[in-house]
């Protein structure tokens, strides 16, 4: 599974990185620290899922979700 992380913290993100390689199965597609790149990167790379930090600067929730959903369809199990 790639997994792609959003969010402004630094630590945060190296922090989780880490966590993420110890788990089997899971790579890392990705990170950004604003709204723009963080769109831009997912529709570049397409990760199978996304930690995104809702309250980054800039971010205006409800634009960036519309964004989101537009950019990677509903997955059906």
């Amino acid at each position: 599974m790639k997994v792609f992380i959003a969010d402004d913290s630094p630590l945060f993100i190296e922090r989780l990185t880490e966590l993420l390689r110890d788990v089997p199965g899971v790579k890392l597609a990705g990170q950004a620290g604003d709204v723009s790149e963080s769109v831009r990167c997912i529709r570049q790379m397409k990760p199978d899922a996304v930690i995104l930090d809702l309250q980054m600067p800039g971010a205006l929730v409800s634009m960036f979700s519309v964004r989101f959903v537009q950019i990677i369809p509903a997955s059906t199990f």
